[in-house]
């Protein structure tokens, strides 16, 4: 079985499932965040994301796609988000994100996250690497994220302190491999 099958299947092991990410707020306002996420599948045509329709909340979705493929209309040019690939988006910003038509369907785990380091880093991701980036399912981004997502859905979530470390390493993650690369 290739790395992302097994990613997937470790992943979907419940099925699909989202969550919400609550934490009290102690210790003053952290500078990154997880605020949700989750492993789905969509189909089209329910599954369609204007980004400038998602309310005036800044915040950062990266998804990784397990399988199926993701389009997203980036300045005017349709990129596809394949397996193995992250798409990093800002919200608000112009752009729009959907299931590929070819594709029929698009399974990806997601996590959306806020703070001045998160959007930060996701600009400067954008600045170097654009806003899709191919990951290996066995390196520290996705090991990141399944943890955030596998703590919350075993509703065990880590205090808010952990929660932002990880979200911030896994936004670290990605600008480090966008400045190298």
């Amino acid at each position: 079985m290739s790395k992302i099958g097994e990613l997937r299947e470790r992943l979907l092991a419940e099925g699909y499932r989202q969550r919400s990410l609550v934490f009290p707020r102690r210790g003053g306002r952290l500078h990154a965040m997880p605020t949700s996420c989750g492993v789905q599948e969509a189909r089209p045509p329910d599954y369609d994301w204007n980004g400038m329709n998602r309310g005036r909340a800044e915040f950062v979705v990266f998804q990784y796609t397990l399988a199926g493929c993701g389009l997203l209309d980036w300045e005017g040019r349709d990129i596809p988000v394949p397996p193995g690939s992250a798409m990093l988006v800002r919200i608000p910003h112009p752009h729009r994100y959907r299931v590929q038509p070819e594709a029929g369907f698009w399974q990806f785990l997601y996590l959306c996250a806020t703070g001045r380091d998160v959007l930060r880093a996701a600009a400067l991701v954008h600045e170097h690497s654009g806003p899709v980036l191919p990951l290996a399912p066995d390196g520290p981004a996705l090991a990141i994220a399944a943890e955030l997502f596998e703590t919350a859905c075993a509703d065990r979530p880590a205090s808010p302190f952990r929660a932002s470390a990880l979200a911030y390493s896994l936004f670290m993650d990605l600008l480090d491999r966008s400045l190298a690369g």
